[in-house]
């Protein structure tokens, strides 16, 4: 379980990260239980993030292979 109880004192941290060990940086705290994430840019539409064309881009992929095996 992990230890993030409504009464357990907590700080909160900004933290930089530089981009190329972000994703392995957040799976690692992600998996430990160790933070909670707040989204800084909750005032950015989702259209307008800029990994938005990857999820894009990986989605159509995506639905390709499905269509390939289901054929």
């Amino acid at each position: 379980m992990s230890g993030l109880m409504r009464s357990e004192s907590m700080s909160y941290l900004q933290l930089l990260v530089p981009e190329e060990v972000a994703l392995q940086f957040c799976n690692e705290l992600g998996h430990a239980s160790a933070m909670q994430f707040v989204d800084l840019n909750e005032g950015v539409q989702a259209f307008q993030r800029r990994y938005m064309k990857d999820i894009v881009r990986i989605s159509d992929i995506e639905r390709k292979v499905k269509n390939i095996e289901n054929f």
